[in-house]
C-alpha cells in the first residue's frame, strides 16, 4: 500500500449523523491550524462550538431536509455521506479520503493482507490514476500491468475524475469474476482483461547469492512484516553472509511504524531513521539500539513501484551508512496518514504529516534517485542471472571493499 498510516479507533457516545458531519467539517475547516498528537496516535478533538460556520451547515442541511422534493429519511447517509467526501475533495489531498461502512471493511481486509481483487496497489500522479505497482504472483502481474500505467477505463467506463477509493472498488470483486482495465502505456492504448483472485500479499523472502551475499525481497510494509522480518534476520545470521541486498521493487510502502522498526535493523544507535512534520512541530525517530544487520554492507534495489515506506528505507540507508542504491527513480511519496473510524462504521483517511529523511529532505513528488540507474523492460525477471538490476548489486559490493 502506498499510504504510510496510522490506526486510530475511536469508541464516542451516539451522535446523530448530521452531528457527525459538522463536527468533521468543524475539523476540516480547523486542520491548517495545527495538530494534535502523541508519539504513537494522533488525537483529535471534537469541540461543539457554535461558530458561523456551523450556523450556515446546519441551515444548509434543513433546506435540503425540508424542501427538496424528492428527500426521505432514507437519503439521510448519503446526504452526510456526500457532504464529507466532498468536504475531503476540497482538501486536493490524493491520499484523504472517506470510507462508508462497506467501504471501510472492504479496506480493512485489504489492509490485512487478504482480499478478493487483482493484486495491485493504486496511485495518483498528475491527476492521473496509476498502477503503483503489482503484487508478486497476483493476477495483475500475470497478465502483465506494470508501475506506471494509466488506468482510462474499467470494464468500458471512464473514471476521469473519479476519487481513487472509487477506483478502488470498481476493480476489486469476488474471485472468479473478471474487470476490464484500459490502460495508457506511453502513448500506447491497451486492454487487460483480468481474472480476479483471493489476495494473499506476501511479505519478505530470502535467499543466499554466491558465497556472501543475503538477498532479501521485501514486498511490503504491512503491520506483520517486522515480525516476519526478524525470522529472516535470524537466517541470515545463522549463514556465512558478509553483505546484504534488499529489493524493494514495487513495494509499494504500508505502515510507518514498520518501516520504521525494519530499517532500524541496519543502523546503529541513534542514527536518525526518519523525521514526522506536523506543521511547525517536528518528531525524529531515532534507532534505539545497534541492529542486528548495522555492520553489513548493503545494496537496495528500486523502481517506480518502490514508495512510501520504501523510501524511508532506501532513503535513510542511503543516508546513514552510505547504502548503494540500484535501479530506478522511486514513487515519491513523503506523506503520512492517519485512518479514523467514525461510530457508524465508516472512516476517513486523512494526511496528518509529511515524512523527512534523516537530513531533512522531503521526497514527495521527487522520489529517491539510484547511484547506479539501470533500467529493465519488464519486472519481475523469473531468472536472477538474468536480472541486470541485481548483478549490478552483486557487482558493487563485490568489488567495494567495506
Amino acid at each position: 500500500m502506498a499510504d504510510i498510516e496510522k490506526i486510530t479507533i475511536k469508541k464516542k457516545e451516539n451522535i446523530k449523523p448530521k452531528e457527525i458531519l459538522i463536527l468533521f467539517l468543524l475539523f476540516v475547516l480547523g486542520f491548517g491550524c495545527g495538530y494534535f498528537f502523541n508519539s504513537t496516535l494522533y488525537n483529535f478533538s471534537w469541540e461543539k462550538e457554535d461558530t458561523g460556520e456551523r450556523n450556515i451547515l446546519n441551515e444548509a442541511l434543513d433546506i435540503i431536509e425540508d424542501d427538496f422534493l424528492y428527500f426521505t429519511p432514507e437519503k439521510e447517509n448519503d446526504l452526510i455521506y456526500g457532504a464529507i467526501r466532498g468536504a475531503l475533495n476540497s482538501l486536493n489531498d490524493p491520499y484523504s479520503a472517506f470510507f462508508d461502512p462497506k467501504e471501510t471493511k472492504e479496506y480493512l481486509d485489504e489492509i490485512s493482507g487478504t482480499y478478493e481483487g487483482i493484486g495491485t496497489e493504486l496511485g495518483l500522479k498528475d491527476n492521473k490514476i496509476i498502477v503503483i505497482s503489482p503484487f508478486k504472483d497476483s493476477p495483475a502481474e500475470k497478465v502483465g500491468l506494470l508501475p506506471g500505467d494509466i488506468i482510462l477505463k474499467v470494464n468500458s467506463e471512464s473514471i476521469n475524475g473519479l476519487p481513487i477509493e472509487k477506483v478502488t472498488q470498481k476493480i476489486k470483486g469476488p474471485k472468479g469474476t473478471k474487470v476490464i482495465l484500459e490502460i495508457q502505456r506511453g502513448e500506447e492504448i491497451k486492454n487487460f482483461e483480468i481474472v480476479r483472485d483471493k489476495i494473499e500479499i506476501p511479505v519478505v523472502t530470502f535467499q543466499k547469492l554466491g558465497n556472501d551475499i543475503a538477498y532479501i525481497n521485501l514486498y511490503n510494509f504491512n503491520e506483520n512484516s517486522p515480525e516476519k522480518f526478524e525470522r529472516i534476520i535470524q537466517e541470515i545470521l545463522n549463514t556465512n553472509c558478509k553483505k546484504i541486498i534488499v529489493d524493494l521493487r514495487n513495494n509499494p510502502g504500508g505502515y510507518l511504524n514498520s518501516a520504521i522498526d525494519i530499517t532500524g535493523y541496519f543502523l546503529k544507535k541513534d542514527d536518525i531513521i526518519v523525521q514526522e512534520k506536523f506543521g511547525d512541530n517536528q518528531i525524529v525517530n531515532r534507532a534505539k539500539k545497534n541492529g542486528p544487520l548495522s555492520d553489513f554492507p548493503v545494496a537496495v534495489l528500486i523502481n517506480q513501484g518502490s514508495a512510501s515506506a520504501s523510501e524511508i528505507f532506501a532513503g535513510s540507508l542511503k543516508e546513514n551508512k552510505n547504502a548503494l542504491i540500484v535501479g530506478e527513480k522511486s514513487f515519491g511519496k513523503g506523506t503520512v496518514q492517519n485512518f479514523i473510524k467514525l461510530t457508524d462504521g465508516s472512516s476517513i483517511k486523512i494526511t496528518v504529516a509529511e515524512w523527512l529523511l534523516p537530513s531533512g529532505k522531503n521526497i514527495e513528488g521527487k522520489g529517491i534517485m539510484p547511484d547506479f540507474q539501470i533500467s529493465i523492460d519488464e519486472y519481475p525477471i523469473k531468472e536472477i542471472e538474468n536480472d541486470m538490476q541485481v548483478q549490478k548489486a552483486i557487482e558493487i559490493l563485490e568489488k567495494n571493499n567495506f
